[in-house]
């Protein structure tokens, strides 16, 4: 194999792990938070846990970050296979179920953000695994994925 590739592959393994390194740095120093409290919480639990995910899955958990983030800015778009997955983004971006435990922590209840949109986003991935039943998760009736 050619240097330059390995070089290129070696930078592309370390990629989201640089985003997820700066994305505790960016949740200390967050503006839109006034309470130091709450910045610190995020940085351990949204920034600590995303590197966790990160190191888990292998940069995976970026693919419905990434979707989650275009689709929050441009709204659903293409055909509805696709704005069906664009629905279910939401449900598997791990940093979205980080934010919500930061938020609650100490408070013992569970943000907007889990009362409602995660049941539609839920919702959503039951429709995209449905047709594959037997390779994917399936959306169980407590509300939960089951595998």
């Amino acid at each position: 194999m050619p240097p330059i590739r390995r070089i290129a592959g070696q930078i592309g393994r370390g990629l989201p792990l640089v985003g997820d390194a700066f994305a505790v740095g960016a949740e200390l120093f967050n503006p839109k938070e006034p309470s130091l409290e709450q910045r610190v919480k995020n940085a351990v639990i949204v920034g600590g846990g995303g590197l966790a995910a990160t190191a888990a899955t292998g940069g995976l958990d970026a693919i419905p970050q990434i979707i989650d983030l275009v689709t929050e800015f441009s709204g659903p778009v293409g055909p509805q296979q696709l704005r069906d997955i664009q629905g279910c983004a939401p449900a598997l971006n791990v940093e979205r179920h980080l934010r919500d435990l930061a938020g609650r922590a100490g408070q013992g209840k569970a943000t907007e953000f889990y009362k409602g949109q995660m049941q539609a986003a839920l919702r959503k991935c039951q429709a995209v695994a449905e047709p594959h039943a037997g390779a994917y998760a399936r959306y169980g009736t407590e509300g939960g994925l089951n595998f």
